[in-house]
């Protein structure tokens, strides 16, 4: 692999010249696995054996192969060098007969129980188009595995960690957000959570922060951290064509993993730059900002407190409801403030992420059947605040009576009338 890094790895760019390394940590030894999860079932790599590897891969920079004591005793004293903290560093070719298996396997079964949903939908509907993309990246990391190994034993850990995913998984669901992989960790693992990709939603952050926000008021025995960013990444499939696997690279997931590495205990790091883009807001205080490897200066918030509500500023886009209208009476409230049209309304229905706003605002606001200039709104009707009753409305509302506090069960009217599908008690549409 080094091998081949050294060879196909120096790459000329629209930045410059770019130069790929690779970092390796091995151990021998007996390894824990768990298979855990209810909506599709994920392989986790658990335990001292792997709190050894990663702590290697840690040890080793850039271009290193670093073994540990176990590994370089089952190995030719030649390709061995000096010792480089807890490992050996490896320096030649071990000289071993490759036997490559390159042959194509038919998988049997169906691969919606090993991958999540969102991503074999996606994997089986269309050959996947690799692209850049706009997500929201959450690092969940759990340790005290090797205590609780030593403790209470390998089946209660293994109930503990599918309760663990089990509930990362179910709130992924209702967040609208990709479980994306798992990798091991010392001392646990990570679990990485992404939104906007395969698919985007109207507010990929504002979801993922909801989702880890969820996970770890949920708590447990584990000891849970995370962080979340937000920014550009490169999409797609990788791999040979006996082994391809979706993934995301770029700077975006890197410095998401960095910011969970600034978290204490229970906390959650957040990056400015998914603060900003999400819609739903959390009580936060601003930290000193750090360097991260190749990423500059990042200033990160612990959202440490419950939510508070919908940002006033409604982005149009993604999974929101559009109406558009013609004819009828004029709109009143904050449709006649923001677009100043008149019409009634017309329902508009198409898949999340398909582009309905960005297409009518294309294509200008155009004439009804009658001839009348129609027009459109949005309300979001995403799944942040499910416990919260006509939350999706409330930034509408709350804009037709700004000097008047709402009460928490605002009335809309009955059956539709004067051309509108409801109205409000303020007269709102």
């Amino acid at each position: 692999m080094q091998k081949s890094m050294a060879r196909i790895g120096r790459l000329q760019t629209s930045a410059g010249r770019s130069t790929l390394r690779m970092s390796v940590g091995i151990h021998s030894g007996d390894f824990h696995f768990f298979s855990v999860g209810r909506s599709h079932r994920e392989l986790l790599v658990a335990g001292p054996a792997a709190t050894v590897t990663a702590h290697l891969e840690a040890v080793a920079e850039a271009g290193e192969i670093v073994v540990s004591a176990s590994t370089a005793r089952q190995v030719p004293s030649r390709v061995l060098g000096a010792a480089k903290l807890d490992g050996i560093l490896v320096t030649a070719d071990p000289r071993v007969t490759v036997t490559p298996n390159e042959v194509a396997v038919a998988v049997r079964g169906q691969p919606s129980l090993s991958l999540p949903s969102a991503l074999s939908d996606h994997l089986v509907a269309a050959p996947v188009e690799s692209e850049h993309r706009q997500v929201a990246v959450a690092f969940i990391e759990f340790s005290v595995v090797d205590d609780l190994l030593g403790r209470v034993g390998a089946a209660t850990v293994a109930g503990m960690l599918d309760e663990l995913v089990t509930g990362i998984q179910d709130a992924c669901l209702r967040h609208a957000v990709t479980f994306w992989e798992t990798d091991i960790g010392e001392d646990g693992g990570k679990v990485m959570l992404v939104a906007g990709a395969p698919s985007s939603t109207d507010d990929d952050a504002g979801r993922i922060l909801s989702t880890v926000r969820e996970v770890l008021d949920r708590g447990g025995p584990l000891r849970l951290r995370a962080g979340i960013n937000s920014g550009r990444v490169f999409a797609g499939g990788f791999g040979p064509l006996y082994r391809r696997t979706y993934s995301a690279k770029g700077d975006a997931v890197n410095l998401a993993a960095r910011v969970m590495g600034r978290a204490g205990p229970g906390e959650i790091y957040v990056s400015d730059a998914a603060l900003r883009r999400s819609r739903v807001r959390f009580e936060s205080e601003e930290l000193e900002p750090f360097s991260g490897q190749g990423q500059g200066g990042a200033r990160p918030r612990p959202p440490v407190g419950r939510t508070e509500g919908r940002r006033q500023q409604v982005r149009l886009g993604g999974s929101a409801t559009v109406w558009t209208g013609e004819g009828g009476p004029r709109p009143r409230g904050p449709a006649r403030r923001g677009r100043r049209r008149r019409g009634p309304l017309r329902r508009v229905d198409r898949r999340a992420g398909t582009g309905k706003v960005s297409s009518y605002r294309r294509g200008g606001p155009g004439r009804g059947r009658h001839g009348h200039p129609s027009w459109l709104i949005a309300i979001s009707t995403d799944r942040s605040f499910p416990t919260r009753p006509y939350g999706p409305y409330s930034g509408r509302l709350s804009d037709c009576a700004p000097r008047r506090r709402l009460g928490p069960l605002p009335t809309l009217c009955g059956p539709p009338s004067n051309g509108w599908r409801r109205t409000c008690v303020h007269g709102c549409p």
